[in-house]
């Protein structure tokens, strides 16, 4: 079975430092966001799909969408570093990851320049702690397959459409 446990965003559009925990209790297994409009549940999807899917999982190609907050503060700083790291329980043999995936973005006014995509995968072993998995990309698509990357990350406006189509 898969169980997303923990997710974490930094400086991933509106997400400058947002952790979300999930239910993984039998009785109750399901976690439900609700916010706002505007607040960030779309991009929280976004956020998690790319985690897993990198770059492809974005609404435009990589060198046109920007990650980084659009209200960054130039004066701060014009590198910003953005990261999300999941993790989660998943295979046969009930095994916990760590998956991290990283970029930078170089800003300059209202252009930005995007660094490049970096995955990093950690395989648990146990009380040892933590170890890079072997061929990261290659388990991740087993792990994750790309066929299903609609139905495991839909927003609500895409469940809608999809429960109201004919």
């Amino acid at each position: 079975m898969f169980k997303v446990k923990n997710v974490q965003c930094k400086n991933f559009r509106q997400l400058r430092d947002l952790e979300i925990t999930f239910s993984t209790d039998e009785e109750k297994p399901l976690t439900v966001i609700r916010a706002e409009v505007e607040s960030g549940k779309t991009t929280f999807v976004r956020a998690l799909g790319w985690a897993f899917f990198g770059d492809s999982f974005l609404p435009r190609r990589r060198a046109d969408f920007r990650i980084s907050p659009l209200d960054w503060d130039l004066e701060q700083e014009k590198e910003v570093s953005i990261s999300v790291e999941v993790s989660f329980n998943a295979g046969t043999e009930d095994t916990d990851y760590r998956l991290v995936r990283s970029t930078t973005e170089v800003l300059s006014g209202i252009c930005f320049t995007p660094g490049q995509t970096n995955l990093m995968l950690l395989e648990s072993t146990g009380a040892t702690g933590w170890k890079p998995a072997k061929n990261a990309q290659a388990l991740l698509d087993n792990l994750v397959p790309e066929t299903l990357r609609d139905i495991f990350f839909m927003d609500g406006d895409a469940a809608l459409a999809w429960i109201e189509a004919a």
